[in-house]
């Protein structure tokens, strides 16, 4: 009896190196290539190739955006800084460490989740679903006028 899976289930890249063991993949991946890809990913305009985005978080009482839901994400994703090091190389290193001096590392669940999670995708062939049309435009909006938009017609200065 093989050890190998069905071919069907063979990954369609075969430039990363795979091994299939007991039921499991294995990939040889660079975990410095795959962060990389994250942090570009998020510096590409919208809905170009390659570019990565948070959804839109949804509205509070006062139609209010609650990003809040998203600084725990942005904060892992933010711990590591790619940097150049003092014999020329470079590494990843907690956010704000000086050049061959390391501060505490941060909690980087997420940016090693989503490097991964990138690269297994990649491996596998998928890709993103895409709309049918380009993001909703949000209607622009006029600044409200001195005079209007205050309670009762009083002042927007609140006194005691």
């Amino acid at each position: 009896m093989s050890n190998a899976p069905p071919f069907s289930l063979l990954p369609p890249v075969q430039s990363i190196p795979l091994s299939y063991n007991n039921g499991i993949w294995l990939a040889d991946l660079d975990a410095d290539a795959w962060k990389l890809k994250v942090h570009h990913g998020f510096l590409q305009p919208f809905g170009t190739v390659g570019s990565l985005a948070l959804f839109t978080p949804p509205r509070d009482e006062a139609g209010r955006e609650k990003w809040q839901r998203h600084q725990n994400y942005a904060g892992h994703i933010l711990s590591e800084e790619w940097q150049k090091q003092p014999n020329g190389s470079y590494r990843w290193v907690p956010e704000g460490s000086r050049p061959g001096h390391l501060r505490s590392q941060k909690a980087n669940h997420y940016l090693d989740a989503t490097a991964y999670a990138i690269a297994a995708r990649t491996i596998w062939g998928l890709w993103t679903i895409r709309p049918k049309q380009g993001p909703p435009k949000k209607p622009a909006q006029k600044p409200p006028a001195r005079d209007r938009d205050t309670p009762s017609g009083s002042s927007w200065i609140q006194t005691r």
